[in-house]
């Protein structure tokens, strides 16, 4: 599903607590507040497409907060039609947390939850229908 929101959103895009954290970056801004917390041999945006790069999650100050790879999927070309901005790093809920709070503080929105609810609020209408369906085909 394409979103039509003019807002750049982050998000922790797996379970916490595994052995990799991945932390998506999604929308027009994504790039350039990757740049704002990603330290590698390419900027964000110089960043080949669709290739994972290792780098460094750094802090206001400057400091490393996690060694991890970074991946540029520019839009219309990637699954939401956005830009997005990738980081595959160690898991452990303080690592995650961490790098989405310092995404957050750099200008990108929270609204991923609320867009990920509508979606399961749709597909679960969807399920509803579904025993009906079954019973339909027989």
């Amino acid at each position: 599903m394409i979103s039509t929101q003019e807002d750049t959103i982050a998000a922790i895009c797996t379970g916490i607590g595994g052995s990799i954290a991945i932390i998506r970056l999604s929308g027009p801004q994504a790039e350039q507040i990757a740049a704002t917390v990603w330290r590698g041999h390419e900027t964000p945006s110089g960043l080949p497409p669709r290739r994972m790069t290792l780098g460094h999650i750094v802090d206001d100050d400057g400091q490393a907060e996690d060694q991890c790879l970074a991946v540029r999927m520019p839009g219309p070309a990637s699954y939401t039609g956005e830009d997005i901005v990738e980081f595959h790093c160690h898991g452990g809920s303080t690592v995650a947390r961490t790098i989405l709070s310092l995404l957050l503080t750099h200008g990108a929105g929270g609204r991923k939850r609320r867009r990920a609810r509508l979606r399961v609020l749709r597909l679960l209408r969807r399920l509803r229908r579904l025993p009906l369906l079954l019973r339909l085909r027989r």
